[in-house]
């Protein structure tokens, strides 16, 4: 996936590109321009996985200053580079806090986000990503806003759809669980193993693996012994391909049920399986022209295609300039988060996303409506599951 030629070359090791404005560095707020950051794994392994979500929000932000920006003041972006590593991203996110943004936008691994989130919120400044950590959520702390799902919502929904598959049950159900090794999926496996056991099923086994896998064969044949009912396949968009072709390759009959992060349309397309289900909060971005002539006005119409992370990138963005919308011309890094939780009823813009949001001083997660979807090969089409609410979940 391409970005723009300014993002490549402006981005080195852990330095800052600016696009979108002329903010000056130290500042929150002056002029025609209110400042954001972004980080995101422009190199290293996550890049492929992180790209999109930039892409989102760079076209988020041009529709927005074309439109006449936030109160007639600009956003103007400046992206870090988190280099897949936890080490390098809270480097990144040090500087970035340095440049006293209004807010911190985040796209990357959930380690690295784990890593990045308490120096975040010591700096006080508004985060938005889909890693936060569910301990920053339940209850949420004052700056952190994720613009998905929790790890929560995402068992949930996951359990829910699953059952349905199980024919309306977990009774004697079979489930065994391939997953990265992740904190934030570590708690959607508890949410999941919860909830089928408290069905009457069995979490038979869970095989784990690193982040870039290059085979799971073995292991799918250990999952295969099992003959589950239902089989997790939780990681990134590339290993999400490599665990599901090694699952069928091994004959492994059940239906497979992914997350976002490897759920979106370039999984679906490679794995061509009715078997496969993934989750989103949102409908792929192929799929949606507004989206896609946005995102070809801001010149990254090929960044946002092939995975669900764009349009969180869009939502990100969108968040950040309704939130900034009830703040106020003066608004800071301090203002912003009350700001933010009168943010209720929220469409965003374009059709990207299933639901509204319902920020309050309760609640700080923006996904309310998910979705499922599939391959079906006999007609080459997708097909969508019906909507489940995760509101509260």
């Amino acid at each position: 996936m391409l970005l723009p030629a300014l993002l490549l070359a402006a981005c080195g090791s852990s330095g800052g590109s600016t696009t979108g404005g002329t903010t000056p560095s130290g500042s929150q707020a002056t002029g025609g321009s209110f400042k954001v950051v972004l980080l995101t794994d422009i190199s290293g392994v996550g890049a492929p996985n992180s790209k999109p979500g930039v892409s989102g929000v760079q076209a988020a932000i041009k529709k927005i200053n074309d439109s006449g920006g936030v109160g007639g003041k600009k956003l103007d972006l400046t992206v870090y580079d988190a280099q897949s590593s936890a080490d390098a991203a809270l480097t990144a996110a040090q500087k970035a806090i340095a440049d006293k943004p209004l807010g911190i936008i985040m796209f990357s691994t959930s380690a690295e986000i784990a890593k990045v989130t308490p120096v975040v919120e010591g700096a006080k400044i508004p985060f938005f990503s889909g890693g936060i950590p569910d301990s920053s959520l339940y209850p949420p702390k004052a700056t952190d806003f994720s613009v998905g799902m929790s790890a929560a919502q995402a068992g949930y929904a996951l359990a829910t759809f699953a059952m349905g598959k199980s024919g309306g049950s977990f009774k004697g159900a079979v489930v065994d669980i391939a997953a990265i090794n992740s904190p934030y999926v570590d708690v959607i496996i508890k949410k999941v193993t919860q909830i089928v056991t408290d069905g009457g099923g069995k979490v038979a086994r869970t095989e784990r693996y690193d982040y870039g896998i290059a085979s799971f064969a073995a292991q799918a044949g250990n999952i295969a012994r099992d003959k589950p009912t239902v089989v997790f396949a939780m990681g990134a968009q590339n290993d999400t391909i490599v665990v599901s072709k090694a699952l069928t390759s091994a004959g492994v009959t059940a239906t497979q049920l992914g997350i976002e992060s490897g759920s979106g349309p370039a999984v679906v397309d490679a794995l061509k399986n009715a078997k496969f289900w993934g989750l989103t909060t949102s409908a792929y971005p192929g799929d949606n022209p507004a989206f896609l002539a946005a995102a070809d006005a801001a010149g990254v119409k090929d960044g946002i295609l092939g995975s669900t992370y764009s349009n969180s990138g869009w939502v990100a963005a969108y968040l950040v300039s309704s939130g900034l919308a009830k703040c106020g011309a003066d608004c800071d890094a301090t203002k912003l988060p009350a700001a933010l939780e009168q943010v209720s009823g929220y469409t965003i813009p374009s059709g990207v996303y299933y639901g509204p949001i319902n920020l309050s001083s309760t609640n700080h997660i923006a996904a309310s409506v998910v979705k499922f979807h599939n391959f079906d090969p006999a007609t080459g089409k997708y097909t969508d599951s019906d909507p489940i609410d995760v509101t509260g979940k």
